[in-house]
């Protein structure tokens, strides 16, 4: 699940629009093909582990180390410099989306205060939450959180897979997309709606990133392996591992995608929430429980990009320390 928790977040509320893009039946096949891919990779990073844990002399417990025991440290360190870069914007998207997804839900509690500033607030709340969880040493202490996340995200799956076969999106079901904060679905009369098919090269090409970076996984994998019990650390015990992980980020996420696209059509949004009603209770619900999903997430993207910076920091302050101790 820890593996599963690092591939959730964001993700998941911008599928529908990547259905959109690409057409239910493509935008399936692609995230079929994308989650395979996935899962070979998580093959080989994990049989990488093992080799590396079984000849290196060092320990290793991250992507860098692996990456500095089979290229050199060049390489690595360029790419631990990518991960930090990487894990940057994703906490910042986090923070984010946070804003997005909670703003609505508290500012009913604060009426008399600006958007803006119950935005600035909540961000500025869930930084700090996302701090303290930070601080953990272990990535499997979220193990536990990972949990929770797929059950936050179980839920706004269901929501719309309920919303999509009690009022899907019909031709001719509105002629204005965008009324009070909120998106109706869009079929307008007399042209294409629900479709199998990618709008266009463009929009094929629109729905990729979004499918793929909603399964990237792999650099925390690094992490995870040291710690999973012997047993699955086997090859076919991380093989079920990296299956299973897949697996069952597909099924939340492709039905997702599948009844978002069907439930607001045309008018859904880059972020399916935005399709709701700020009045809308289970919408509220949802928000919630995807906010509760990205702050167990976050620390997922933050990990690797603190284990570089604290090993690059190790390894200058082992060759100062070497440094000194053969000047005469």
């Amino acid at each position: 699940l820890t593996i599963v928790n690092a591939a959730l977040g964001a993700g998941v509320l911008a599928y529908p629009y990547a259905f959109m893009s690409a057409g239910q039946l493509v935008g399936t096949l692609v995230s079929i093909g994308m989650g395979v891919l996935s899962c070979v990779a998580l093959f080989s990073i994990m049989r990488a582990m093992a080799t590396a844990e079984a000849e290196s002399p060092m320990p290793i417990t991250n992507f860098g180390d692996l990456v500095r025991f089979g290229l050199g440290e060049r390489v690595a360190v360029t790419i631990e410099g990518l991960i930090v870069i990487y894990a940057f914007g994703a906490c910042i998207s986090y923070l984010i989306l946070l804003g997005d997804v909670l703003t609505p839900v508290v500012q009913k509690m604060f009426t008399t205060m600006s958007k803006n500033v119950v935005r600035n607030l909540v961000v500025c709340a869930c930084a700090v939450v996302c701090w303290a969880i930070c601080l953990l040493r272990r990535i499997s202490a979220l193990k536990y959180s990972a949990a929770v996340a797929v059950l936050a995200v179980l839920f706004t799956v269901f929501m719309l897979i309920y919303d999509a076969f009690t009022d899907p999106c019909k031709e001719g079901d509105c002629e204005d997309l965008q009324q009070d904060d909120h998106y109706y679905c869009g079929w307008r009369q007399g042209q294409p709606g629900i479709s199998l098919w990618p709008q266009g090269f463009k929009g094929f090409l629109r729905s990729l990133p979004l499918i793929t970076f909603a399964l990237q996984c792999h650099i925390q994998t690094a992490m995870v392996y040291p710690e999973m019990p012997e047993r699955l650390r086997k090859p076919r015990g991380r093989n079920l591992v990296s299956i299973g992980a897949v697996v069952l980020v597909m099924v939340l996420y492709i039905p997702t995608g599948l009844s978002g696209y069907a439930r607001f059509g045309l008018a859904t949004q880059a972020d399916i929430l935005k399709n709701f009603n700020i009045k809308d209770g289970m919408a509220d619900v949802s928000r919630a429980c995807v906010a509760i999903t990205a702050l167990c997430c976050f620390p997922m993207q933050h990990f690797p990009a603190r284990a570089a910076m604290y090993g690059a920091l190790m390894r200058r302050r082992a060759s100062q320390l070497g440094a000194s101790m053969t000047t005469p």
